[in-house]
C-alpha cells in the first residue's frame, strides 16, 4: 500500500481496439494533421511534461522523411502491404489534478511513453498520435491519492514491418568501419555489417564515410550514397529484457544494391509477393479437405463399431430366443428363465438348459480377436 503522503501512480495499461493497414499516403497525411495546430503556436502543442518531449518533438521529422523517401516511391514498385498501420487503442491514464486545466497537454504527457517504441500490446511502433481524448466524462479518484484516473481513447500512425520487407532510408552522417549506418523515417537506426556490403563500397578513413568506388577515378575516393534501399531479414527484434521498453527494436537488414538496378528488384519482388498470396489462398482447401477427411474417417469408425455390436447381439438372441414361452412353477415354486419355460405345474423345475458348447467357444474367440 502507498504512504497517504505519495501519489500513486500504478503502471498503465494498453489496450488494441482496431489496427488496420494503410498507405504511404494516408500515413502522411495523418501524421500532419496531428501537427496542424503547430502552425499556430508550435511550442505550445509540443510542449509536454516530462522526457517525453523529445518523442514529440521527433514526429516533424517523420513526417518529413515520409513526404521525401517513401510517398515519392512509385506505385509499381512499392510491396502490396504497406507497413503503416493506424491503431487505435484504449489507455489507463493516472493524471496529476494539476492536468486538468491544460487537459490537452495531461493527456501528450500520459501517452507520450507509447511513442518510437515496439508496443507488444499494439503490435506496432507507434510514430504519432492524430487522436487523444478522455474515453467518457467520468474519472475516480483513489482514496488519499490526488491523481485522477480514467481511460483515454487514442488513435495513432504506427510502423509495422516484416520479414521480406523492403524499407528506404538514409545513409547516416556518423558511420564506423564495422558497418553502415543507416536512418529509417528519420528515427530508427539500422546496422548493416560491412562483411554484408559489397565490395563496391569502401570505407574511408580521412571522411568516415562509405563510398561508391564504381565511378571514381584513379585520383578520386569515390561518391558517398545518400538513399539506399534495405530488405528486412527478420522480424524486428526487442529487447526483453528492457524493464520500460524505451529501446527501438533492432532491424536486422541486407542492403540493396547497385541502387541503379533497385527498380527492377523492387518489381520483381512485389510480382513474387502476388504469387505467394496466390499459393496462399490455393492451400486454404486443403485444410478444408483434411478436416473433412478427419471427420469422415471418425464416422466410418462409429459406424464399425455399432454394426459389430449389432452382430454380438444378434448371436446372443438364438440362444435367449426360447425363453420366450410360458413360466413353470415346478415344484420349488416359478421355474428359472430359459428353455424349461412352459412345462407348466406338472413340469418340474424349470431350469434355464446351459448353452451349448460350440456357441461358448464362438463368443470367446470373438472376444480375443476384439
Amino acid at each position: 500500500m502507498p504512504l497517504a503522503q505519495k501519489p500513486h501512480r500504478p503502471k498503465p495499461e494498453v489496450e488494441l481496439l482496431r489496427r488496420e493497414r494503410i498507405s504511404f499516403e494516408e500515413a502522411e497525411k495523418l501524421l500532419q494533421q496531428s501537427l496542424r495546430p503547430s502552425k499556430s503556436n508550435e511550442q505550445a502543442f509540443l510542449e509536454v511534461p516530462g522526457s517525453f518531449l523529445v518523442s514529440f518533438r521527433n514526429i516533424p521529422p517523420v513526417v518529413q522523411s515520409l513526404s521525401d523517401d517513401w510517398v515519392t516511391w512509385k506505385l509499381k514498385q512499392r510491396p502490396l502491404e504497406s507497413c503503416f498501420v493506424e491503431v487505435t487503442g484504449r489507455l489507463e491514464t493516472h493524471l496529476h489534478p494539476v492536468f486538468l486545466a491544460d487537459l490537452g497537454m495531461g493527456l501528450r504527457g500520459a501517452a507520450g511513453f507509447l511513442l518510437h517504441r515496439w508496443v507488444d500490446e499494439l503490435g506496432c511502433i507507434p510514430l504519432g498520435f492524430v487522436e487523444l481524448k478522455p474515453a467518457s466524462t467520468h474519472a475516480a479518484v483513489v482514496a488519499e491519492s490526488p491523481y485522477v484516473h480514467f481511460l483515454m481513447q487514442f488513435r495513432a500512425v504506427g510502423f509495422l514491418p516484416r520479414k521480406g520487407d523492403w524499407l528506404v532510408g538514409k545513409v547516416s552522417s556518423t558511420q564506423v568501419s564495422a558497418g553502415m549506418n543507416v536512418t529509417i523515417l528519420g528515427l530508427l537506426n539500422c546496422h548493416v555489417r560491412g562483411s554484408n556490403l559489397p565490395q563496391d563500397l569502401k570505407f574511408c578513413e580521412k571522411t568516415k564515410r562509405w563510398l561508391d568506388t564504381r565511378s571514381a577515378g584513379e585520383d578520386e575516393e569515390g561518391v558517398a550514397p545518400d538513399r539506399v534501399w534495405l530488405k528486412l531479414l527478420a522480424d524486428p527484434l526487442v529487447d526483453r529484457m528492457n524493464k520500460h521498453g524505451t529501446l527501438a527494436p533492432e532491424l536486422r537488414c541486407e542492403l540493396g544494391w547497385p541502387t541503379e538496378d533497385m527498380s527492377d528488384v523492387l518489381k520483381e519482388a512485389r510480382a513474387a509477393s502476388r504469387n505467394g498470396d496466390v499459393v496462399v489462398k490455393r492451400e486454404k482447401p486443403d485444410r478444408t479437405s483434411t478436416a473433412s477427411a478427419a471427420s469422415s474417417s471418425k464416422r466410418k469408425r462409429l459406424q464399425e463399431v455399432k454394426e459389430e455390436q449389432d452382430e454380438e447381439d444378434a448371436a446372443e438372441t438364438p440362444a435367449r430366443s426360447p425363453a420366450k414361452g410360458g413360466r413353470g412353477s415346478g415344484a420349488s415354486g416359478r421355474g428359472g428363465r430359459g428353455s424349461g419355460r412352459g412345462a407348466g405345474r406338472d413340469g418340474g423345475g424349470g431350469e434355464a438348459s446351459p448353452a451349448p458348447p460350440s456357441e461358448k467357444k464362438a463368443k470367446k474367440e470373438k472376444k480375443e480377436k476384439k
